[in-house]
């Protein structure tokens, strides 16, 4: 349920016109000017309003890793090491209640490792239980994510990886992006994850 802040406290948006709950257009006049100021200006619109409404939420302050699911988890760790250069700042394995309950998953117990680029982390998990399923991770898909990573010069890294047998989609592509050029493109790590390699030229 999505929360709106009043005063010290958060009610539901849900609520804000009873019990019904039904949220009527004018709900959004009674937020204004009632956050906290530890809520930052974060904008959702509500389809279930009849004219759509901006509110302030909540603040998320920052993305502390992406993960991808992995097959191997060694042979992912020598990909992202090993080819793509990055730091390897640990592994561990997981299991028991409390991952169960965060995963949302009975069961559970996987490998984990914490791979490092600059100041990005990315995890990796292996499921040792449950056994996960290979699918088709075309781009156009809802789900597939993909990491653009920066580098010196793409167009050396397009040959290099190329040579080491990483797939890419196609060479690199010059991309206009408010009046700058990057240049960018898309490429597969062994379990056919989608990864960017991006350089920006002034």
């Amino acid at each position: 349920m999505l929360l709106a802040p009043k005063g010290n406290e958060a009610i539901p948006v849900s609520r804000l016109d009873g019990d019904t709950g039904e949220s009527k257009g004018h709900c959004n006049n009674r937020l204004q000017g009632r956050g906290r100021k530890d809520y930052h200006h974060v904008s959702v619109t509500l389809s279930m309003w009849n004219q759509p409404k901006e509110v302030i939420v909540m603040q998320v302050r920052g993305v502390y890793h992406t993960n991808f699911t992995v097959s191997d988890i060694d042979r992912s760790v020598a990909f992202y090491r090993d080819i793509l250069g990055m730091e390897l700042v640990g592994q561990s394995e997981a299991s028991g209640q409390i991952v169960e309950t965060i995963l949302g998953m009975p069961g559970a117990r996987l490998k984990i490792a914490f791979l490092k680029a600059g100041d990005q982390m990315l995890e990796l998990f292996e499921y040792l239980s449950p056994r996960g399923k290979p699918y088709d991770r075309r781009t156009c898909d809802v789900g597939p994510c993909h990491v653009a990573f920066f580098v010196a010069d793409i167009n050396e890294a397009y040959k290099t990886l190329s040579a080491r047998g990483v797939r890419f989609k196609s060479a690199p592509q010059p991309v206009q992006l408010d009046g700058e050029t990057h240049w960018a493109c898309y490429m597969t790590d062994p379990d056919g994850i989608t990864l960017e390699l991006n350089q920006q030229r002034r």
